[in-house]
């Protein structure tokens, strides 16, 4: 009875744990437009706060338009023992050092129908479908400049890209 009681316990535990880490997921940065930029960015990216490494495989991601129909799946290319996890677009495209962001990074071929350049929502589903996360954002000056908006001090900002890195 003993190893049952064990077990049973272990996996409360566990469960409680996993649905903490899952529980404080923020998106806290999105690159939406990466033209103009001279950083070597030349994809959208999401970058998600996960507060310790979580793999996001099987994580469903989309835009307003596709937020109730086809979501694209997340594939890790990276794994970075830190608390973000970068969500890239077309990885061939993105021309800045991947190896060099400290962050566990991911692939999709489309963030829903594409990041729209005069304001769109990015959601972050579980694999089952169920919503996570999700930031409705405009354009606030971010448009082909090369800026990203960034979550600052609980506030969206333009801001040179810092994919990976807190936002300051």
């Amino acid at each position: 009875m003993g190893g049952l009681r064990g077990l049973l316990v272990g996996f409360v535990l566990f469960f409680f744990f996993s649905v903490g880490a899952v529980a404080q997921m923020v998106i806290t940065e999105i690159m939406y437009d990466p033209q103009g930029g001279s950083d070597g960015i030349s994809s959208e990216f999401v970058e998600i706060f996960t507060g310790e490494y979580v793999n996001l495989s099987g994580y469903l991601v989309a835009d307003e338009a596709a937020r109730s129909g086809t979501r694209s799946n997340l594939t890790e290319l990276q794994t970075y023992p830190s608390g973000y996890a970068l969500v890239i677009v077309n990885s061939s495209d993105f021309s800045g050092n991947l190896s060099g962001i400290p962050a566990s990074l991911y692939f999709t071929a489309k963030i829903g129908k594409g990041l729209n350049d005069k304001g769109d929502s990015v959601f972050l589903f579980l694999p089952n479908g169920t919503p996570l996360t999700a930031v409705n954002y405009t354009a606030l000056s971010a448009a082909k400049d090369g800026n990203s908006l960034q979550l600052i001090n609980g506030t969206w900002q333009a801001a040179p890209p810092t994919p990976g890195l807190p936002n300051e």
